[in-house]
């Protein structure tokens, strides 16, 4: 039966720590290189709810203008 390791050695606690050093940076330089290269989409603005019901335009005539002819 083997005992579990309590004391890990020098050379591969700083082993360990490097490669994980390693892949860290590799990915935060990794995201960005994609910001940085990805093109900026137009934001599009949300659809106004109609809850209110009113689905028509406003007249641009002022109230009581007489357009009769």
């Amino acid at each position: 039966m083997t005992r579990p390791m309590t004391n890990r050695s020098l050379p591969y606690v700083l082993v360990s720590r490097s490669l994980a050093a390693t892949i860290i940076a590799s990915l935060l330089a990794a995201s960005i290189i994609i910001s940085a290269l990805t093109p900026e989409t137009p934001s599009f603005e949300p659809r106004k709810s109609y809850a209110s019901g009113h689905l028509f335009r406003l007249s641009p005539i002022p109230p009581g203008a007489d357009w009769t002819f």
